[in-house]
């Protein structure tokens, strides 16, 4: 535990407090979780200590990559509306082509 005080307490001294993080930790259970770590550094006694606030990032973390698969999907969606118009497209020429030559 003092490990991990002091490994945030040297990320935020080197950035010089009021700064924001983001890291990925662990609940109790095991699963990942998001959190944004707004803080700073305090040198008042005999250890340096973090104060600060810390925000659960987790849904909206979800939100963005379930934003970023609709896009690919959307993607994906615009790429084979273009191949299918592609093979439409000559074939509606050759038919007219063909009404022409039959006039």
């Amino acid at each position: 535990m003092a490990r991990r005080r002091d490994a945030i307490v040297e990320r935020f001294d080197d950035r010089g407090g009021g700064d924001a993080v983001e890291i990925q930790w662990k609940r109790k259970d095991g699963s990942p979780i998001w959190v944004d770590v707004h803080g700073r550094v305090v040198r008042d006694g005999v250890a340096p200590y973090f104060q600060g606030f810390i925000y659960d990032l987790t849904s909206r973390k979800q939100l963005e990559s379930q934003f970023r698969q609709a896009q690919k999907m959307e993607a994906v969606g615009r790429l084979a509306g273009g191949v299918a118009h592609d093979f439409n497209k000559p074939a509606h020429g050759d038919r007219e082509l063909h009404r022409l030559c039959a006039e």
